[in-house]
């Protein structure tokens, strides 16, 4: 409870300002570090110091799913209604994840910026 209590506030600001990030469908785009809509000095969008590895990313959107899960859990502790809005967003995010990112010709989710590339 004392954990919860502490970080409580500031996942919620993490949680929100990933949430902002997100396109249309619900998912996290890596843009190049030089561009994008949500691009100037001080914000960049660059999560994988990799300038080859864009578009909407497996690994990336996986994380933005557990991370509402986890803050719906912590909302619940805090006895905050917006666990019941994460934890529908956390379903949207699943649902286009598994929409947008699975290629069932390969067997396997894909970058959608370059599909022939498999992430680990």
């Amino acid at each position: 409870m004392d954990f919860v209590k502490q970080y409580y506030e500031q996942s919620v600001l993490n949680l929100q300002w990933m949430l902002h990030k997100a396109s249309s469908q619900g998912l996290i785009y890596q843009y190049p570090l030089w561009c994008g809509p949500f691009y100037d000095w001080s914000n960049s969008v660059e999560y994988s110091c990799s300038f080859d590895r864009l578009g909407e990313k497996p690994y990336l959107n996986a994380l933005l799913y557990k991370m509402l899960l986890c803050t719906a859990e912590m909302a619940d502790v805090m006895e905050d209604e917006r666990a019941i809005k994460w934890r529908e967003l956390a379903e949207q995010v699943k649902n286009a994840f598994n929409e947008r990112l699975w290629n069932e010709e390969v067997g396997a989710y894909l970058d959608t910026y370059d599909m022939s590339y498999i992430p680990q």
